[in-house]
């Protein structure tokens, strides 16, 4: 009988012992959540703390939004110029250079003839 309840003793005990495995591997698992959470807080923290800084140096260094808001407003502006003087000189430019185009002398320049004279006299 004594082998029997040593048996029994040692299943008994293993069975402990799982269970004590399985307890430990739970608080592992616990404690890495609860470290992984607080990691990612504290990264939060820190981000946000940095983004602060950086949007303060931002104005500090180029100025409030109403200075960015300001640039594009006279941007636009001078791009709806730009367009308008477009627009307004189109028509003058086009015909100046049809103009050109359908006024070409068909001389020959003096240059070229006094080359081909030289030509000539050889």
């Amino acid at each position: 009988m004594s082998n029997s309840n040593a048996v029994d003793d040692l299943m008994r005990a293993e069975k402990d012992a799982n269970e004590i495995i399985k307890q430990a591997q739970t608080q592992r698992e616990k404690k890495l959540k609860e470290a992984r959470t607080a990691a990612e807080q504290e990264v939060n923290k820190f981000r946000a703390e940095q983004e602060a800084k950086f949007e303060e140096e931002k104005k500090t260094k180029y100025g409030n939004d109403t200075e960015t808001e300001k640039l594009k407003r006279e941007t636009e502006q001078e791009i709806k110029k730009i367009g308008d003087d477009y627009i307004r000189n189109k028509d003058a430019v086009i015909n100046m250079l049809i103009d050109r185009i359908l006024s070409v002398k068909i001389e020959i320049p003096e240059v070229v003839k006094g080359d081909f004279s030289k030509m000539k006299q050889k």
